[in-house]
C-alpha cells in the first residue's frame, strides 16, 4: 500500500474474518485531508494479509482508545480520534531509522521491498500488479525490471553450475571405468577410490569456480566442502566395498548412489 492509501484507511475498510484491506480512498498531503477515491482507477482494490498483521491490528484498535470499544468509524492511524498526518509519521520513521542505525528508505521503500520479495519468490507480476494498485501492468514491469533480470542471471548460473559440476561426475565414472574395465585393478574399492580422489581434486583446482557457487565465499565452501569430505570419504569407500565387493551389488549403481551424495553436498555449498 502506498502511505497515503494507508493513513487513509477506516476501521471499516479492515475486514477481520476474511483478513483483507478495502483500498478506495487515499489522503492528500498538502492539506491533509481525505480524498474519497483512490489515486486511480486500478488503486481501487482489496489487498488480502496474513493473520499476523490481522491480530496486530486488533491489538492497536484496542490499545488505540485505551481498551474502549469506539460506538463510531474512525481512521485506523489516529491516536484519541486524533488524525496523523502525513509529515509527522515521516519525522517518528527518520527517528526510527536513526535508532535502528539503518538507511533511510522512506515508506515507499517497504512498499518496493515487499514488491521486490514478491517477484523474487515468482509470484505472477499481474498479481504484483493488483495487489499495488498499478494502472498499468508495464509500470510494474518497468519497476522491477531489473529483479526479472537478477533472476534470469541466477537462472543460468545455477544452470552453469549443475553442468560443471556434473563434469566431476564424468570424471569420477570415466575414472572408474579405466580402472574396471580397462586397467582391470582388483578390488571396486580400490578402483573407487581412485576415481574418488581425482573428482576431488578436479572439484578444488581446475573446477573450482564452478564447484564452489559463490566466489566471494569461495574459501568458507571449500572448507565446508573438505569437512563433509572428511567423513564421506571413508564412509564411501567402505560403502563401495561392503556392496560392490562383499554382497555383488553392481558397483556403477553404487557409485551412482555415492555421487548423488557428493552432489547433494556441493548444492547445499
Amino acid at each position: 500500500m502506498r502511505i497515503c492509501e494507508a493513513l487513509a484507511l477506516s476501521w471499516s475498510d479492515i475486514d477481520f474474518v476474511n483478513n483483507t484491506v478495502s483500498v478506495s480512498k487515499t489522503l492528500i498531503q498538502y492539506s491533509n485531508e481525505i480524498q474519497d477515491s483512490a489515486k486511480t482507477k486500478e488503486s481501487n482494490r482489496l489487498v488480502s494479509v496474513d493473520s499476523e498483521t490481522i491480530s496486530m491490528l486488533k491489538e492497536w484498535r484496542k490499545h488505540q482508545n485505551y481498551g474502549a470499544i469506539s460506538l463510531h468509524d474512525s481512521l485506523v492511524f489516529s491516536y484519541h480520534q486524533k488524525m496523523r498526518t502525513y509529515e509527522l509519521e515521516r519525522q517518528h520513521l527518520v527517528r526510527h531509522f536513526k535508532k535502528a542505525k539503518v538507511p533511510n528508505i522512506g515508506f515507499h521503500g517497504f512498499r518496493h521491498t515487499h514488491a521486490s520479495l514478491l517477484m523474487n519468490n515468482d509470484v505472477n507480476p499481474k498479481e504484483i500488479q493488483m495487489r499495488l494498485g498499478h494502472a498499468d501492468y508495464s509500470i510494474t514491469m518497468n519497476l522491477y525490471s531489473h529483479l526479472a533480470k537478477e533472476k534470469k542471471k541466477e537462472t543460468a548460473r545455477v544452470i552453469k553450475f549443475v553442468l560443471f559440476s556434473a563434469s566431476a561426475g564424468i570424471i569420477e565414472t570415466l575414472a572408474m571405468i579405466l580402472c574396471e574395465e580397462v586397467l582391470k585393478i582388483p578390488g571396486h574399492w580400490i578402483c573407487y577410490t581412485i576415481a574418488l580422489v581425482l573428482s576431488v581434486l578436479w572439484n578444488f583446482t581446475f573446477n573450482r569456480k564452478f564447484t564452489f557457487q559463490s566466489a566471494a565465499n569461495v574459501p568458507r565452501a571449500m572448507l565446508l566442502v573438505f569437512l563433509f569430505y572428511v567423513p564421506f570419504a571413508p564412509f564411501t569407500i567402505w560403502n563401495e566395498h561392503f556392496l560392490a565387493d562383499t554382497h555383488g551389488w553392481n558397483e556403477y549403481a553404487v557409485l551412482a548412489i555415492n555421487m548423488a551424495l557428493n552432489l547433494s553436498c556441493l548444492l547445499y555449498t
